[in-house]
């Protein structure tokens, strides 16, 4: 009964590694061209979004690369009359959706952000979010590590996504 089991405990786990294998193989072979096409084009990898599957129990702990987020040295300019706050293009690049645009100001002295507009915004919008922003605490890590790119300088090669 016990050789039962494992035995079937094995299959599962090799039926599941398949799946897993044919889900998440495609991710990865995106995420290492895509990492490599950013860094052809000078971009800074500020973030990475790994999401796991409820039905699939493998990526409950690990789980592949589902968005970048990145940066670029002459996309985040200090905005005009202040010598804290940068206006940053960030591009997130998802597995499903692609490519998405964001403008987002960051404030680092008080260590806040505020968000501007993505490539979807109309200008109206875009002329409000920048007279009056609605300036918060970061809620995630690339968003942190955005802050912690333009502290330091921003440089090109970062540690942020490894």
């Amino acid at each position: 009964m016990k050789k039962n089991q494992v035995t079937g405990t094995l299959i599962a786990l090799l039926v599941l590694g398949g799946c897993t294998a044919f889900q998440a193989g495609p991710k990865l072979i995106w995420s290492t061209n895509v990492m490599k096409k950013a860094e052809s084009m000078n971009w800074t990898c500020v973030g990475t979004m790994r999401v796991g599957e409820l039905v699939n129990p493998i990526t409950w702990f690990w789980t592949p690369p589902a968005s970048h987020y990145f940066v670029k040295q002459d996309k985040a300019q200090l905005r005009p009359g202040s010598n804290s706050e940068w206006l940053v293009q960030e591009n997130m690049i998802d597995y499903a959706e692609g490519q998405t645009t964001f403008y987002i100001l960051y404030d680092t002295v008080s260590d806040k952000t505020a968000y501007i507009a993505s490539d979807a915004t109309n200008e109206t919008d875009i002329q409000k979010n920048m007279t009056s922003p609605d300036w918060k605490s970061p809620e995630t890590e690339w968003s942190k590590n955005t802050l912690r790119w333009l502290k330091d300088g921003k440089p090109l090669n970062t540690q942020y996504c490894k």
